[in-house]
């Protein structure tokens, strides 16, 4: 029987995270940055959050494609997937997120610590009363923001099959589809893996294009980019299949100097290299990384403070 996705809304899930708290006055989590300039929507395009990104895209991810993000594990790939469909979800429209790595209530931590800008593994391991009043009260605020945010959360294994019956069974109209991450669905068939793999795409592509939806998948990159010397991903570092980049309308891989090399110049700076793009031009697009957080957002931020606790 196919999930309700009333079921799965994550800010259902926060009341687990925050049961015994009360609302107070307090620091709004959101930023006063000027607003967003949305009338790139009407042009086929679902703004992503990260200027440069968006412009390098053409306004955002397009309906009816399939984008690819990649990265090695630990670089940000779940992070800047998170962002992206937490943004997509406040400004833009309902969103499902399939966390196949994940629980519910790790999904919901997740979002809350990047909205509140509270550290995410202290928020994961249990707050303690002796932190400070300016942080409940940004964590409760930021709570009631998400609760608000339709963003829909289905975590643990899945099937493609599973993931494409759930974005049918939304009566109203997807703004984002996010599959965190390929390599995790999971099939009972016998097929080679690469063949596996070219289905899932194609699955995918086909529910972006009966939902005239952007569908985000990320994906992992083949461990053998850590034997070079320089580790700023490329296409072929797709790992397992040739079709990933064949189906994919854009290419996205990852990179942090930082997390390579303690001592990089660039700490807290992620580059997003779009290294395929069918309508658009290739290059690079900066993003700041706060890794407490879990959080990515345009680059420079606009209130470093945001960055340093």
């Amino acid at each position: 029987m196919t999930d309700s996705p009333g079921d799965h809304r994550l800010g259902a899930r926060l009341q687990e995270l925050l049961y015994h708290l009360e609302v107070t006055d307090g620091v709004d989590p959101r930023d006063d940055s000027p607003p967003e300039d949305y009338s790139a929507m009407e042009h086929g395009g679902v703004p992503t959050g990260l200027a440069e990104l968006d412009r390098m895209l053409g306004g955002g991810l397009r309906p009816q494609t399939v984008t690819v993000l990649g990265a090695r594990p630990g670089v940000g790939k779940t992070s800047l997937a998170m962002s992206i469909a937490g943004h997509v979800a406040r400004n833009a429209g309902t969103v499902a997120y399939f966390g196949l790595a994940e629980t519910s209530r790790g999904l919901a931590a997740h979002w809350l610590s990047s909205t509140a800008r509270v550290n995410v593994m202290t928020l994961r391991a249990g707050m303690s009363q002796e932190e400070p009043a300016q942080t409940w009260s940004r964590l409760v605020n930021a709570a009631v923001l998400c609760f608000q945010d339709p963003l829909y959360g289905f975590a643990g294994p899945s099937t493609v099959e599973r993931v494409a019956d759930i974005c049918g069974s939304f009566d109203d109209e997807l703004a984002l589809v996010v599959v965190d991450y390929l390599q995790l669905l999971r099939d009972p068939g016998t097929q080679p893996r690469n063949d596996q793999l070219a289905l899932y795409m194609r699955t995918l592509k086909d529910v972006a294009a009966a939902r005239r939806v952007p569908v985000l998948v990320v994906s992992q990159l083949s461990r053998a980019l850590e034997q070079r010397p320089d580790r700023r991903p490329c296409l072929f570092d797709l790992r397992d299949s040739g079709s990933i980049e064949d189906t994919a309308d854009v290419v996205l891989l990852l990179y942090r100097d930082d997390y390579y090399n303690p001592r990089s110049d660039h700490k807290g700076l992620a580059e997003i290299h779009i290294a395929k793009q069918r309508a658009g031009p290739t290059g690079v697009a900066l993003a700041s990384f706060a890794a407490e957080y879990g959080l990515m957002t345009g680059f420079p931020p606009a209130h470093p403070s945001e960055f340093t606790g």
